[in-house]
């Protein structure tokens, strides 16, 4: 399991719980606000992953390459920058199907 999926799914399902995601009104049930995180997960791109991951870890990498180094956002190409806009990197249900409630989904 990818730690850094993990970390965005239960930030975003907590946001949505608690109703602190910016631009949402009110609570949401417990139901709700996982089948949101995993939607959300499933979206996300590259790019807007990369970013929410180094505002999360004050841009230190966690995972298993790079050891401590600062994430940096790379200079691309126009084209380069289009495909990294388009890829979802945590469409694959591995990394958010395995999140399951157990008991009341409210």
């Amino acid at each position: 399991m990818d730690d850094t999926a993990t970390a965005l799914l239960m930030t975003r399902f907590y946001q949505n719980l608690l109703g602190k995601r910016p631009g949402l009104e009110s609570t949401m049930p417990k139901a709700a606000a996982l089948a949101d995180a995993k939607r959300w997960l499933r979206e996300l791109s590259a790019e807007q992953a990369q970013k929410l991951a180094a505002s999360a870890t004050d841009g230190v990498d966690r995972g298993d390459r790079g050891k401590g180094e600062t994430l940096k956002l790379s200079v691309r190409t126009d084209r380069e920058q289009s495909r990294v806009k388009e890829f979802r990197p945590y469409e694959h249900p591995r990394y958010w199907s395995a999140f399951i409630l157990v008991g009341d989904p409210n």
